[in-house]
């Protein structure tokens, strides 16, 4: 009986390492036409191919919508079980019962994983740089001759910072050009002087400062992403992967659809402000608030609506600490450093508004919230998160390979108790409830400013743990590399569909 479950147990495997060959073998080939159709031109030779590649994308696409909410969701049953796992459940434990053990050893693996020292470091300069041209790719992808001989800019908001770099360019000194951009543009006015300054220091015209701004906003973001991965105390494997995700993620995507530069360079200081905040959490030192609160300011000055939305994480965290401490006791530092941080957020609103002799209780994002919010979200959830994946924006934020992964991801964040999964578990539950009565706009810039990439690769290393507990070594160790290299690729082809479905989109027609 037992040998017949292994030699049933060997064969699955066997049929599953085809399976996932043939796959990975499919997507690299797509990838490959993907470079020769922007470099050489439309062929018939590869259309075939590309086609079936998409077919097969897109046939999960129904998946979509129900990975998403999963995600959103995905804290709420988690506490419940979690008490129930760490309370009556473990005192009736028998020797026997090893299952509890067994998962409590499943659940910390794939986040020690991401941080313990492996011998797979030595691979992170080549992983490094093939996510610095994966950036360079997709974003360049768009204007290449073969796809874009006329050079049309892609991009919703690429007028706008057009228009606004024209403005500025016609004042007089930069002390001008730095109050204008205060003054006319108070929720922005940082990105809009880096734009500027980036305009200044080329030889591109305002619109191609703007149009080419992705180019530099990605490898920056992709940089941005390895320090916030490097202060969680990721490996340098890790951290290195967390760079190659972010290469092919919606901030990419769908930042280039939309022409979000300043909603790009918040998600840049987003993720350094809370990698800061992260070592000062873990470390216990005031010494981390300057820089902390100095990105803080520089995320408020560059988008102030991913601003408020990083607030609103801050204060969930912090009463996720506050029940922390009200139920096991300890240290009150943590909760003194994130009210710090709270009130050092409150305090440079208040100033802003005060110096521009705007109201005082203004915060943009509660506008946006007014117009956006509703209970009648509610009853068309399911329709209007449809429209948000499948239609605005193009499309590019439907992609449920990488949404699965994330969901999966934030199971095994919700599952531990550390400081990093805290950080997340407290991006999800601060962005549920507006999440679920917002309409597509606010949807979609919920799920531009989440750290979906970091997430997805945690749930890819879910993956591949649950994988090393089903079968033996040297077969998991097979599987393992083609899931990953089948991510890779489906993702690294996603990117390119969503550039290249950019040169077929007209976005401001005549």
């Amino acid at each position: 009986m037992i040998s017949e479950r292994l030699k049933s147990k060997a064969t699955f495997g066997f049929l599953l390492v085809c399976a996932l060959a043939v796959l990975v073998f499919l997507e690299f080939l797509a990838f490959v036409c993907w470079l020769l159709l922007g470099f050489l031109g439309a062929n018939d030779i590869y259309a075939g191919l590309l086609n079936v590649e998409s077919w097969f994308f897109y046939a999960s696409s129904s998946l979509a919508p129900l990975f998403t909410s999963l995600l959103m969701f995905s804290w709420i049953p988690i506490l419940t079980f979690s008490s129930f796992l760490k309370g009556r459940f473990k005192q009736s434990l028998n020797p026997k019962a090893a299952f509890p053990d067994k998962f409590s050893i499943f659940k910390r693996l794939p986040l020690e994983r991401a941080v313990k020292p492996t011998p797979l470091d030595r691979h992170c300069g080549l992983i490094a740089v093939f996510s610095l041209l994966s950036i360079l790719l997709t974003t360049t992808y768009p204007y290449l001759p073969a796809l874009n001989p006329s050079g049309k800019f892609v991009g919703v908001d690429i007028p706008f910072y057009e228009k606004a770099l024209v403005e500025l360019g016609g004042l007089g000194s930069f002390q001008d050009v730095v109050s204008a951009a205060f003054v006319h543009y108070q929720d922005r006015p940082l990105s809009i002087l880096l734009l500027f300054s980036m305009w200044r220091l080329t030889w591109l015209s305002p619109l191609e400062a703007a149009q080419f701004s992705p180019v530099i906003l990605g490898l920056t973001l992709v940089l941005s992403t390895f320090l916030f991965a490097r202060l969680l105390r990721f490996n340098m494997f890790s951290a290195s992967l967390t760079m190659l995700f972010t290469s092919f993620s919606f901030h990419v995507t769908v930042g280039m659809y939309g022409g979000f530069v300043a909603n790009w360079v918040a998600v840049i200081f987003l993720y350094g402000f809370w990698g800061f905040t992260f070592a000062a959490l873990k470390k216990g030192a005031w010494s981390c608030l300057a820089p902390t609160v100095a990105l803080q300011g520089l995320l408020f000055f560059s988008h102030a609506n991913t601003w408020a939305m990083c607030m609103g994480v801050v204060l969930v965290l912090l009463l996720l600490f506050l029940l922390e401490r009200i139920s096991r006791g300890g240290d009150g530092f943590k909760c003194q450093m994130l009210f710090t941080i709270l009130f050092c957020g409150v305090l440079l609103n208040t100033v802003r508004n005060s110096l521009l002799n705007v109201s005082l209780g203004k915060v943009e994002a509660a506008e946006v919230a007014k117009a956006g919010i509703s209970l009648e979200n509610l009853q068309m959830f399911w329709h209007i998160l449809n429209v948000s994946l499948f239609s605005y924006k193009g499309t590019s934020f439907m992609n449920p390979p990488l949404l699965a992964l994330a969901f999966i991801g934030s199971l095994t964040i919700s599952f531990n108790d550390d400081t990093a999964s805290k950080i997340f578990k407290a991006f999800i539950i601060a962005s549920t409830f507006p999440f679920v009565l917002g309409d597509q706009v606010i949807q979609t810039r919920i799920l531009y400013n989440l750290p979906l990439q970091i997430l997805a690769l945690i749930g890819l290393y879910t993956l591949q743990a649950a994988v090393k507990f089903c079968f033996e070594r040297e077969e998991a160790a097979k599987l393992n590399k083609l899931l990953f290299l089948l991510v890779v690729f489906v993702n690294l082809n996603y990117a390119l569909r969503c550039s290249f479905n950019l040169t077929a989109t007209n976005f401001f027609p005549g």
